[in-house]
């Protein structure tokens, strides 16, 4: 695994600190190239919600850098409340489908508000090997899910989209729909066929995608600070807990 790297990029911290530097930047960048045939200026995938979300970033060493080819951003729901902006699977959903947005709600309950959502999966456009790219798609599958499995951040949610075909890929890892019709739509994007999805710990499938990837966790490189306090110790506010309901 000598040619890749997995770096974590940590989000803002409570003293709004980030030491993220140059490889930030390229992330952002490759994730604008990798929406860019498929979208056009129709949709901009990067946010504010960039700031404290965090980032699973694979790289590939050349001319003895690490470049980044691949990236996933995963958003805690308590880092939305913390910083008073809508969790981002509610404000995209509610729109266009009630019954996910209440389904996502339902979760958010069950997990103790311990619940996580992953978007903006991008694999670099200048990986011209069909393989390569289908070995780089399968590592940062593993590495989402090892990521949450050791922050004990499962279930979790992630978007899927028919245009990418993430949504037949997504339910060969094990993920399942998130309720009986979890189809919505952005503005203007009415017709990619956005799904929100479940993913629960699953012993087999788990293994079966994580395998191969184990080697790359273990040697990752984390960036950035951020405390790390586990919701089950944070007391939910009656102003949570009525957003909910």
């Amino acid at each position: 695994m000598e040619e890749y790297k997995f770096f974590i990029l940590k989000g803002l911290n409570s003293n709004k600190q980030i030491l993220h530097g140059q490889l930030f930047m390229d992330m952002l960048a490759l994730r604008i190239s990798g929406y860019l045939p498929y979208y056009g200026n129709k949709l901009m995938p990067i946010d504010l919600y960039d700031h404290f979300s965090d980032h699973l970033v694979l790289c590939k060493k050349v001319n003895n850098e690490f470049v980044p080819v691949a990236c996933l951003r995963t958003i805690p729901y308590t880092k939305c409340t913390t910083n008073d902006v809508e969790f981002l699977p509610i404000s995209r959903a509610s729109a266009s489908n009630q019954k996910v947005t209440l389904a996502i709600k339902e979760l958010l309950l069950l997990t103790k508000l311990n619940l996580n959502y992953g978007s903006g999966l991008t694999i670099s456009p200048e990986i011209n090997s069909k393989i390569e790219n289908y070995i780089i798609l399968k590592h940062m599958i593993g590495l989402c899910l090892i990521y949450h499995k050791e922050n004990k951040t499962m279930p979790f949610i992630i978007s899927s989209i028919r245009k990418t075909k993430t949504d037949k890929l997504f339910q060969k890892v094990g993920f399942n729909p998130l309720c009986e019709d979890n189809n919505y739509s952005l503005k203007g994007l009415e017709s990619e066929g956005f799904s929100m999805l479940r993913y629960d710990y699953s012993k087999v499938m788990f293994d079966r995608w994580t395998k191969k990837s184990r080697s790359l966790w273990e040697e990752k490189s984390e960036i950035g600070f951020i405390t790390n306090t586990h919701p089950d110790s944070i007391s939910t506010s009656k102003k949570q807990e009525k957003a909910l309901t």
